[in-house]
């Protein structure tokens, strides 16, 4: 789509209209989502209902700060506001001037209906006057009156329509010196499209002497033309003949005027941003540890581990530390029980010196000396077969 020059002054003004409509919008879209949670619930009585949808707007947060409260937007004497509702409100505050803009063709439409009821009076009051239905005085004031009336609306209209033309039909061509002048689209369309068919008469007229002697002749001089003045001439008749040209998906689009070109704003009555105090206060962002995934061979080694606990008939029995310390030897089944008859611990100790000794610790052992290695026999160990 073919770009439209703004100025820097309308640019601010439209930014500031259109971020002015899209809060609005956030805003009103929170309020109906919440009334209409509140209307559909089945367990709230109408009263509940009622009390509860008039105290949504303490419910709404802001627009800028986030707070309970809302925000209000309204529009008074031609101006927009906006500004935060909250108890402590923040620094969200817009006010805009709006501008007056008309559309042309509707301006036309509606003074041409009043054109219309002037000449139907202006034709009634003459009836009147000839067939001597009212006084002629009377008749006379009041014709006068909606003449000048009906002339002066005709001006009007008669502007209007010039105005609308302009818009639509000037356009603004440069020299070959670089100056630049306003001119009719019909009038320079006929231009372009006269040298447009002279420079392809010429190329006919080089490529019909081609086929008649291509000794003599060459194609050089119609591809010469054809680049350096048929092609631009094209672009230039296609830029005067449509205002708009895009693409739609695959359908090109070719719109001859566009909005622009239909609407009038006044210059003694323009748009301006008074205040634009609008800033988005960023939330602080809770970031949160992601679990690390598993992988497959942990996963399956759970898998096992979690099978093998299923297998097992009873629970594992968990012993403690002290209950290792204190249990007694398994070798012999005779220490498990109790036996009246049996002898004494100290009496058993007494009757086995021996096993005493080979129990007894490193210290108590003698001395073994070195000299009495010598003494020792040799000896052949013995395999068994």
């Amino acid at each position: 789509m073919e770009e439209i020059n703004i100025s820097n002054h309308n640019k601010t003004y439209m930014d500031a209209f259109n971020k002015y409509h899209t809060l609005k919008k956030i805003f009103e879209d929170k309020y109906k989502k919440k009334r209409k949670d509140i209307r559909k619930s089945n367990e709230l009585t109408m009263q509940e209902k009622l009390f509860k949808i008039k105290n949504i707007i303490n419910q709404i947060t802001c627009v800028q700060c986030g707070k309970p409260g809302g925000s209000t937007f309204y529009r008074k004497n031609r101006t927009l506001y906006a500004k935060c509702n909250c108890k402590v409100p923040c620094t969200f505050s817009m006010e805009i001037k709006l501008s007056k803009c008309f559309h042309l063709p509707t301006a036309i439409k509606n003074h041409g209906a009043k054109l219309n009821d002037y000449k139907q009076n202006i034709v009634l009051t003459k009836l009147n006057y000839l067939f001597d239905l009212e006084e002629n005085d009377i008749t006379s004031q009041r014709f006068s009156v909606l003449k000048e009336d009906y002339v002066k609306l005709d001006k009007h209209v008669n502007m209007i329509k010039n105005l609308l033309k302009q818009q639509l039909e000037l356009i603004e061509t440069t020299d070959d010196d670089g100056n630049t002048n306003n001119s009719y689209r019909s009038d320079l369309y006929k231009e372009k499209m006269k040298s447009l068919h002279e420079h392809l008469n010429n190329i006919k007229k080089i490529c019909v002497n081609y086929k008649k002697n291509p000794d003599k002749y060459t194609l050089t001089n119609a591809i010469t033309i054809y680049l350096s003045n048929v092609v631009p001439l094209n672009n230039e008749i296609k830029v005067i003949k449509y205002n708009q040209m895009y693409m739609d998906g695959f359908i090109l689009k070719q719109n001859k005027y566009n909005i622009q070109g239909y609407s009038w704003s006044s210059p003694d009555d323009y748009g301006s941003v008074i205040e634009n105090n609008f800033q988005k206060i960023k939330k602080k962002k809770i970031i949160r540890k992601r679990n690390k995934k598993k992988t497959k061979k942990v996963v399956e080694e759970e898998k096992n581990v979690a099978l093998e606990v299923e297998e097992l008939e009873e629970a594992p029995v968990v012993i403690s530390q002290e209950e290792l310390m204190e249990k007694p030897d398994e070798s012999s089944d005779q220490e498990n029980t109790f036996d009246p008859d049996a002898e004494s611990i100290e009496e058993k100790n007494d009757s086995l010196p021996e096993e005493a000794e080979k129990n007894s610790p490193i210290e108590q052992q003698k001395i073994v000396n070195i000299e009495d290695l010598g003494e020792l026999e040799e000896f052949d160990p013995t395999i068994d077969a």
